[in-house]
């Protein structure tokens, strides 16, 4: 095992627990190209003449151990029994050092911890342009603190550090351009989403009655309108009765619309419901329907069944191009 040559990093410890610093006189060191200023190295090839000169011992005195502190650690070289006293207060010290490599460890595995949290944030959350510049700018700053941290490692636990977080960024890198073309596909859907809005009532419960088409429900029926007691659409899948409720709505869904939802399902004897809203639902209306057989369909979970049916063989979903002689509807 190879030991850096720098004085400061050695101590004589006599028989009564005195530590002596040490001064480095080197007569040769080949080849010259290896020599750093305060900073010597013996590597393989190098020839070294050596001496490490330290104080002389008072008389009585002899040397108990030479002390090397590096990479946050201590190597005792024995060479002498000391005083009990004196070889306590040894053992407390190369503790208390052990302990602090042992906290230096510890937060490092905290910080990869929370790095990986981060990566999986930004690769498997829903983020909005914004936050997904902010996510990206929030793992290349941690990394710079994880490479920070590393370097108060001992050098082999060092190296092994070093190639896991290689290892994790370019697993990251791997996987980054996917999860960019995923936001631009999912924003390319919650442009058709929001182009919705531009729908009448009806033309949107048309369009939902043809999505679910498209996503192969059979005889799917689209409610009278008016007077229908909620029912905008009726399926029949597998020879389940769902009854389908469309709420053109940008702000929140609320418990009495399910309330009343509940209520046309019951009269169209459907044993199932889905509601379907270009909104979100209000924590109140997610509990309510939670409690029955209620599935809730947001703007999101809307765009996620707009692109499973655009996905499916002849689906055709095209709201910039009327049908019918109704302005905006699929094609």
């Amino acid at each position: 095992m190879a030991f850096p040559i720098r004085s400061a990093m050695w101590e004589l410890i006599d028989t009564d627990g005195f530590a002596f610093g040490a001064k480095a006189i080197c007569a040769t060191l080949h080849p010259p190209r290896t020599v750093e200023v305060d900073r010597w190295h013996v590597t393989p090839g190098t020839q070294v003449n050596c001496v490490l000169a330290f104080p002389e011992l008072e008389d009585g005195q002899q040397i108990a151990y030479l002390l090397l502190n590096a990479d946050r650690r201590i190597f005792r070289f024995e060479i002498a029994p000391m005083n009990p006293e004196a070889a306590q207060l040894l053992r407390t010290r190369v503790a208390a050092a052990a302990a602090a490599n042992g906290y230096a460890a510890s937060l490092l595995t905290n910080a990869f911890d929370q790095l990986e949290r981060m990566i999986n944030a930004r690769l498997h959350h829903v983020l909005s342009p914004a936050e997904c510049v902010r996510a990206e700018n929030e793992v290349r700053q941690h990394s710079f603190v994880v490479r920070q941290r590393i370097r108060g490692l001992p050098g082999e636990e060092q190296v092994v550090a070093e190639a896991h977080l290689a290892d994790l960024l370019a697993d990251y890198e791997g996987h980054l351009n996917a999860a960019r073309a995923t936001d631009d596909a999912r924003k390319g859907l919650e442009k058709t989403v929001e182009r919705l809005y531009e729908l009448s009532p009806r033309e949107f419960e048309r369009y939902i009655a043809e999505l679910f088409r498209a996503l192969g429900y059979d005889r799917v029926t689209l409610g009278r309108g008016s007077g229908d007691l909620g029912v905008d659409i009726l399926v029949d899948m597998d020879g389940a009765r769902t009854a389908i409720q469309c709420k053109r709505y940008k702000g929140l869904v609320g418990s009495p619309e399910i309330q009343g939802f509940l209520g046309a399902m019951r009269h169209a004897e459907a044993g199932q419901g889905i509601f379907v809203t270009t909104g979100v639902f209000s924590i109140e209306a997610q509990n309510m329907a939670s409690a029955h057989p209620i599935e809730l369909v947001d703007k999101y979970a809307l765009g996620r069944l707009i692109a499973k049916a655009m996905g499916r063989p002849g689906a055709s979903l095209d709201v910039d191009h009327p049908s019918n002689g109704q302005p905006g509807l699929f094609s």
